[in-house]
Parts: C-alpha cells; structure tokens; sequence
C-alpha cells in the first residue's frame, strides 16, 4: 500500500476481487478528506469466496485499517470497523465497476483490530469478551467440493427471501440465547472453560433453526450438519459451527487429522489454520 502522486488507484497481486480493493480505498478517501490515489497490492495463498469465512469484508477491512495506518490512524478502530462494515459490499461476477450492498455486523474488523482468539460481540461490533486460545489448537474448516459460489447478487435475493425466518428465530429464541450466553457461556469461557460455549454455539445452530434458516445459498447443508450432531458430545472437537452463513464448517481441534477424515467423509475439502491471538500487524511503513 502505497499513497500516489496522482489520483489514480492502481490494484496489483493476484487477488482477484479488485472491486473490492478500489471500495475499501474509495471509502477511506472519503474518510480522510483526501483526493489521494494509491498502489495497492493485495495477494492471498486461498481464494474462498462466500464461503462463511468473511472474506469480502477482510479485504476491505484490511485495506481500510492499511491507509488509516500510512494517516497514522486518525480513525479510531471501532469507528473504522463500523465505518466500513456499514459501507460494506460485494463484488458481481464479470462486473468491475458495480458491487452489491450487502450487511455486514462487523466481524472481521473486529478480529483484526482486538486480541483474541475468540470474542464475544454484540451490536454495533462492540466486543464484550475476548479471550486468547491455547494455541496448539488448530481450526479445521470444511466446504462442500461440490459447492459453486453463487453471485452475490443473487446470494442477497435468497436471503431476502427468508428473512421471517431468522426474525421467528429471534423471536422465539433470543431469551434463552440471551441467558446462556451472559449467565453460563461466557462465564465459564472467561474461566478457562470451553465446553458451555462449545454447547452453546452448538445448540444455536443446530436446534434453534440458524442452520436451516442459512440453507438459501445451499440447502444440503443441513444434511450436512445431521451428520456431524454427534459432534457435540466429542470431546476432541473443542468447537464445531457453521461458519456465518455457511457453506462452510469449522472444527477447533488439537485432532486435526481427525476433523479433515470427518469432512473428507462428507465429501468436503479442508483447509488447516492456526489459532491468532493478537490483532493485526504493521510490518512496514511506506511513509
């Protein structure tokens, strides 16, 4: 990243979603009062898009905390977060100039500006618990081979769609999830204590309808999950969710092999990541 003596925005690196890329600055020049232009190189090892992984707004967080950092972060980090989680959008398969409005509750902003390999957030991405995770645990996340990553034009008609779903959810849940979590969860994760919050997150996505409720993109994820309830009882898998809207699953694990034979089985491809405790990294400065 790299501010220009012009006003131009170059996108280089063989990240592919550069619409994504040219947003993120354009909104941080909004930010700043500036008409700068900048070089940006963005690369990445994996492209998994809308997967459940966060992707489309770790880029633009991403970018976003980079030139708030070469201004000497006169944006503070909440501010950031929302700033670009409410501005948040994704690309549209063959068109670079256009992207598509979608929510975004801050997430992956969060993750990168507070510690924390796990963080409890609430409205408006404000964290209310953060603690670090042992890090020989490793997570183990899962997609369908045969998934297809559908356009995000038409990802945000289908979930439009369902909406009542997930507002009966709420409805009919978010007492007892409201309870657990502040009386049982995260007490007990603050102590040392995984297994609540593991039950927790379980019991949510599995029995209150948010697997199912986040079908829309790809409904044999149900099935899916059938398959892998016993899971919650299995004390070798420290965590297993569905990863936001799925496809995707995730497994904490110390047993890595065998979370990946799991998925295998399921006819899933898996990717091996380690736990970060800590907030992002500036590891150079370009001005």
């Amino acid at each position: 990243m790299e501010p220009r003596k012009d006003n131009k925005i170059i996108i280089s690196g063989n990240y592919d979603r550069k619409s994504l890329i040219k947003h993120a600055v354009i909104l941080m020049q909004k930010a700043l009062d500036i008409s700068t232009g900048f070089s940006v190189v963005v690369n990445t090892d994996i492209d998994l898009r809308h997967c459940g992984l966060g992707s489309s707004a770790s880029a633009i967080q991403g970018v976003g905390a980079a030139i708030n950092e070469l201004y000497n972060s006169p944006i503070k980090s909440m501010d950031l977060t929302r700033y670009l989680a409410g501005n948040h959008a994704e690309e549209i398969d063959g068109d670079d100039e256009h992207l598509v409005f979608v929510q975004s509750v801050g997430g992956s902003g969060v993750c990168g500006h507070y510690e924390g390999g796990l963080i409890i957030m609430t409205g408006k991405a404000v964290p209310i618990a953060q603690v670090n995770l042992p890090t020989e645990l490793k997570i183990v996340f899962g997609v369908p081979n045969e998934y297809l990553h559908p356009d995000a034009n038409r990802l945000i008609v289908d979930e439009i769609k369902v909406s009542k779903n997930f507002e009966k959810t709420s409805a009919d849940f978010s007492k007892e999830i409201a309870y657990r979590l502040l009386n049982q969860a995260i007490p007990e994760l603050l102590d040392g204590n995984l297994k609540p919050m593991k039950e927790f997150i379980f019991d949510y996505r599995w029995d209150m309808g948010s697997i199912k409720n986040c079908s829309y993109a790809y409904p044999q994820i149900v099935e899916l999950a059938e398959k892998m309830r016993y899971l919650r009882d299995d004390d070798d898998i420290d965590f297993i969710f569905l990863s936001t809207a799925g496809p995707g699953f995730c497994m904490v694990t110390k047993n890595t092999e065998k979370a990946k034979s799991i998925f295998k089985s399921l006819n899933m491809k898996t990717f091996v990541a380690d736990i970060h405790n800590s907030k992002y990294e500036v590891i150079e400065k370009t001005r």
